[in-house]
Order: C-alpha cells, then sequence, then structure tokens
C-alpha cells in the first residue's frame, strides 16, 4: 500500500535576511542593501518585507512600533536588493525581515548607520556654544 507524504510550503518561515547593511551617503538619507532571502528557508521567494528603523534598539518585541519603510516585493532567494529612505540625523537602527504566503515572519536582521546631519547643524550647534561661553564671560566680569 503506498504512503501519502503532504507537504505544506507554508509550514517553514523565510529565511533570515543575512548580509543586511546600511550607510548614509548623504545628509539625512540611509541606503540599505541585501540580498533577498528564500521563501521557505533559502529557496524560493518570500510574499513580503517588513523594515523600519527607530533611536532605539530594535528587537521583535519592538519592530511594530518602529518607524515603517515602504519596500516593493521580494525578489528571488539571493537576488540584490536596494532602498533609500529619509532619516533624521542620528544613530538610527534599520530592521528588516521578510513573510511569506501564509504570514509567517522570518527572524529579524537589525543593523545601524550613522545619519549624516543637515548643513549647518553642527555648525549651528557650536554657534549656540560659543553664544553660551560669550554670555557666561560677561556675567564673571560684572
Amino acid at each position: 500500500m503506498p504512503t501519502t507524504i503532504s507537504f505544506n510550503p507554508s509550514d517553514g518561515a523565510p529565511a533570515r535576511v543575512v548580509s543586511l547593511a546600511a550607510t548614509s551617503p548623504a545628509l539625512l538619507t540611509v541606503n540599505a542593501t541585501w540580498n533577498a532571502p528564500g521563501d521557505d528557508g533559502p529557496c524560493g521567494q518570500a510574499a513580503s518585507y517588513e523594515m523600519a528603523w527607530s533611536t532605539n534598539v530594535l528587537t521583535p518585541a519592538n519592530f511594530a512600533s518602529a518607524n515603517a519603510v515602504s519596500l516593493s516585493a521580494p525578489q528571488t532567494a539571493g537576488g540584490a536588493e536596494a532602498k533609500t529612505f529619509s532619516a533624521p540625523q542620528n544613530l538610527i537602527y534599520v530592521g528588516l525581515r521578510a513573510r511569506d504566503e501564509a504570514g509567517n515572519p522570518g527572524r529579524l536582521s537589525v543593523t545601524t548607520v550613522k545619519v549624516l546631519p543637515e548643513p549647518g547643524a553642527a555648525a549651528g550647534v557650536l554657534a549656540g556654544t560659543a553664544l553660551l561661553a560669550g554670555l557666561r564671560r560677561r556675567r564673571l566680569r560684572r
């Protein structure tokens, strides 16, 4: 008597994105790059991505409350992916995970990037510091 084995491809979560990297190539801009994970482990094509950033360390518990970044549909496993988005001057955490067609999430990948400041932001801080120092000197002379 033949044995029937059934396999449900939605049983396995997508693979974790292991190549996530982020840079700040321009003012208040982040460029994230990665290779597409597979739908069921390292094979296939995931159904969607979730990307978000925060000034706080990202974990699975707080990922949903971070600043969402919209992404297009994933490529087949191994395909090169990239997304450029705006973020404030700060050290930020960028998180990414894939989901399969059944909604199963892959493991969260997180990287950090120091976002370049707006033009004059550093000069404004230095000018404010110099102004305060000048006011303190005047008070001392009186």
